[in-house]
């Protein structure tokens, strides 16, 4: 498989989550399952598809970090919990978390991939912080849907 092949699918996975948002046909449970068995799959990939491998390690550092500049979408939670339509632990806490993790992937655009590998430091501490904030944000939507 080319290049082509793997942005398509990149391309149809993004049609497909915004259709299942905009129609709300998704369940609070099922987004984690997906995006656990989305992660698997490319984890997998990555090892046992040589041309896969090749595409993601292809793919530039300013365009992964690039990709995060959507976390921008905070904002948008704290206007929902504003209106009432989102719970304040989910809202304010992933959402000023999100904000945090956009605005530092904007500063390491700023500072150029080249200086962000030059000093690896910036890239590992705006990865920690963005992995504690998912993580935060998908145990507190699990929880709150449990309770």
């Amino acid at each position: 498989m080319g290049n082509n092949t793997y942005n398509a699918g990149v391309f149809l996975w993004f049609i497909i989550a915004c259709v299942a948002g905009y129609t709300g046909i998704q369940s609070s449970v099922l987004p984690p399952l997906i995006i656990f068995g989305i992660v698997a799959l490319l984890v997998i990939a990555s090892f046992f598809v040589p041309s896969f491998r090749s595409w993601v390690c292809g793919i530039s550092l300013s365009t992964l970090i690039s990709i995060h500049l959507a976390r921008f979408v905070g904002f948008y939670f704290l206007y929902l919990y504003g209106k009432g339509l989102l719970p304040y632990e989910f809202a304010v806490y992933g959402g000023w978390g999100d904000i945090v993790v956009a605005a530092l992937a904007l500063i390491l655009l700023l500072l150029s991939a080249e200086n962000v590998i030059k000093n690896p430091v910036y890239f590992f501490i705006w990865n920690m912080v963005g992995l504690i904030d998912i993580l935060f944000v998908v145990g507190t939507a699990a929880r709150l849907y449990f309770a």
